[in-house]
């Protein structure tokens, strides 16, 4: 894993692309609403679920589907989603 800031390590899924200031889930959770949010989340976590291994190594897509779930867990525990934490 590389280092996204000060040790905190990131998923080697994770593009350059997302290195900024926020990242959209950040965006989301602050401009959605609990249901909006949750609905984002759901969606991801069926995108990876339904493309298993045809666009990327199954591996890949499972890490990224349990990251996903991972938030949804935290964000019905009333938690919030920090895409920094490993």
């Amino acid at each position: 894993m590389n280092n996204l800031a000060e040790g905190v390590p990131k998923p080697e899924w994770y593009g350059e692309h997302y290195e900024g200031d926020i990242q959209p889930i950040e965006l989301m959770q602050a401009q959605f609403d609990t249901e909006e949010f949750t609905g984002g989340l759901l969606f991801n976590i069926i995108k990876y679920a339904s493309r298993f291994g045809k666009k990327d190594e199954p591996i890949k897509d499972a890490k990224k589907i349990l990251r996903y779930a991972e938030w949804l867990v935290d964000h019905c525990e009333g938690k919030k989603v920090d895409p920094r934490k490993d």
